[in-house]
């Protein structure tokens, strides 16, 4: 086994807080320091070898304590056998943030969306007024400057707005990372912004039936500009 992170998530540390954190689509985990151990050697090697690295620095590591975090990061999806080796990325500033400041933000940068998916909480009735561009450059920086390092974008489908390149190339990229998540509906060959596998992560809501079938027993999308 050769543990790494899942699909969408990022090991970063924040220099503000000191600390370690695995970033995911829309969740933060913050690790201690033996999950931080553990985690930043899982760049390619293998379990064993992660085992003999830590227990050249600790005392009574075992294969079994190892394997027990990573099982429990694996349960979680942010940890995968044969996912990405690690990289930590540097956030934050060399100011300390203020005890209990925020660390996420998920924004809703529109309502809009062709979709209709019975399980979504966007509101039926839409404010057909939006924060322009101005507006939400002011509320991401006010956020990274509340010691915010995760700034997730989503909708409605946030690739209907025209200034979403501008929004996530909006706050310093030193000071923290951005994820967004399309419904994928608007996902035309021209219509992908640059930064999607560059400066933005990028995760889907695919049309699935098998959760909300769980759920509710009704089908997760209907075709475009049909109410289920």
């Amino acid at each position: 086994m050769r543990p790494g992170l899942a699909m969408g998530c990022s090991l970063v540390f924040d220099r503000a807080r000191a600390k370690h954190f695995i970033f995911y689509p829309e969740g933060v985990l913050e690790l201690d320091e033996p999950a931080t151990a553990i985690i930043t050697r899982c760049d390619g090697r293998s379990v064993a070898e992660v085992v003999e690295s830590l227990s050249s620095d600790y005392e009574g590591v075992t294969s079994s304590s190892v394997m027990r975090l990573l099982d429990h990061l694996i349960a979680q999806r942010v940890v995968a056998d044969g996912g990405r080796p690690v990289s930590p990325r540097v956030v934050g500033g060399p100011v300390e943030a203020p005890p209990g400041a925020p660390i996420g933000l998920i924004a809703e940068v529109t309502h809009r969306c062709p979709l209709q998916c019975v399980y979504c909480s966007n509101p039926i009735a839409l404010e057909p007024r939006e924060l322009p561009t101005e507006s939400w450059l002011s509320v991401l920086d006010q956020a990274v400057d509340l010691g915010v390092r995760q700034l997730h974008l989503t909708g409605g489908e946030p690739l209907l707005r025209r200034d979403l390149t501008t929004l996530v190339d909006g706050p310093t990229t030193t000071a923290c990372t951005r994820t967004s998540s399309p419904a994928g509906s608007a996902c035309r060959p021209r219509a992908c912004p640059p930064w999607s596998t560059a400066a933005c992560a990028t995760s889907s809501s695919p049309c699935r039936t098998a959760t909300p079938d769980r759920l509710n027993g009704s089908p997760v999308c209907a075709s475009p500009g049909r109410r289920i």
